[in-house]
């Protein structure tokens, strides 16, 4: 698929200078390297493959320099452009990426002109399944981690479908926005469809196609019908999991089965030990880590510490997996009492009342040695970023 190379000449275009823009508005000097791709006022480039940026939301533009960053992005060996902006936001600091993401922000430009001649109405046609995600004005949903995609140049669009199609992006593993982007892709199979496809989402922002209706009218007639659209497309907030409650009104504070949507992201946490109680008792005895109570409160007061460094609180688990150990003062049986007890402060509350699927099993023995009764671990899901 390399149709859209024709577009290179023509679409030089967008880098030309505008030297009332650049005299009001600098480019810092940490990112006129930006400009040497991108082209003046991020307006894109085709010859260096590199799209215009101005009019991306700031999520969208953080979340492609993490995954430049972290590899899920720019990883394919045929993606040459993507190699090249994965090299570059390795390269950046934590604090020199927030700072790109304010200077792409902060940079304005006019929209592209088309380069591509496809059929815009068979591309509205072909773009109507997209609207569910990006809107029917391809402005983007930022719950649904959908881009604005109105101002992106057509042969960029075209490229980055083919990459879709072509596996060259949305194959990573860490790619979860990529890989619901590759499924989507689907709804082109050629050339053709990707030309059209492109070439209607660039008319959306052609004069044409924003004239005024009624002057007099601050809302204009198209401007309303979009909104009227948009309203009748409107998908609805991030969607939370589902969680059966257990059947014949049982109050046992427990899901029956947790359904967890599309759009999520599942967090594996490691399973979680208790520490030493009292530690001046004999290590391993059972006074070092205390009963099972003890233990559990102090496994859950871990995970408390764990999951709020990591952006998560007990209310996004989904799954618990327990390992409890037969305690020696209760001739070797399993204090699921104790447990539980600990359990019920954290799960079922009024504070925290969603309740995860479970399961509780009696082993021999854990790693941490003799002693130690209790091992939990956690499956958490939260929407996709």
């Amino acid at each position: 698929m390399k149709l859209w190379k024709i577009a290179l000449v023509g679409s030089l275009v967008a880098t030309a200078y505008n030297p009332t823009y650049a005299d009001t508005n600098p480019v810092p000097e940490a990112f006129q390297h930006c400009t040497v791709c991108h082209g003046t006022q991020l307006m894109g480039n085709a010859a260096n493959g590199a799209p215009r940026l101005s009019g991306l939301q700031p999520w969208y533009i953080k979340n492609q320099l993490m995954a430049f960053r972290h590899g899920w992005r720019g990883e394919h060996p045929e993606d040459h452009r993507g190699n090249e902006m994965q090299a570059a936001a390795k390269n950046l600091t934590a604090d020199q990426l927030q700072q790109a993401v304010d200077f792409v922000t902060q940079t304005q430009s006019p929209h592209p002109a088309p380069t591509l001649n496809g059929n815009i109405e068979r591309g509205k046609t072909l773009f109507a399944s997209c609207q569910a995600c990006h809107g029917p004005d391809a402005k983007g949903n930022e719950v649904l981690k959908a881009p604005n995609i109105s101002g992106l140049n057509d042969w960029y669009i075209a490229q980055q479908l083919s990459n879709y199609l072509n596996e060259k992006r949305g194959y990573s593993s860490g790619d979860t926005n990529g890989a619901i982007m590759k499924a989507s892709a689907l709804i082109v199979s050629d050339e053709q469809d990707i030309t059209d496809v492109a070439s209607y989402i660039v008319s959306l922002n052609q004069p044409s196609k924003n004239t005024t209706v009624d002057s007099g009218d601050p809302m204009n007639k198209r401007t309303l019908a979009t909104a009227a659209l948009a309203a009748s497309l409107a998908v609805p907030a991030v969607a939370e999991p589902k969680r059966y409650p257990l059947p014949n009104n049982s109050t046992f504070p427990i899901a029956r089965a947790v359904e967890v949507p599309a759009g999520t992201t599942l967090i594996y946490h490691s399973g979680q030990v208790p520490s030493p109680e009292d530690t001046e008792a004999e290590k391993g005895s059972r006074k070092y880590y205390g009963d099972t109570y003890t233990q559990s409160m102090s496994v859950f007061k871990k995970f408390e510490a764990s999951l709020t460094d990591i952006g998560l609180d007990f209310g996004d688990a989904v799954k618990l997996t327990v390992f409890l150990v037969g305690d020696p003062e209760m001739e070797g049986k399993m204090d699921f009492g104790g447990f539980m007890k600990a359990y019920t402060q954290y799960f079922g509350t009024e504070e925290q009342p969603n309740l995860p699927a479970r399961s509780a099993i009696q082993i021999a023995g854990l790693a941490g040695g003799p002693g130690m009764l209790v091992e939990i671990e956690m499956v958490l899901a939260k929407p996709t970023e």
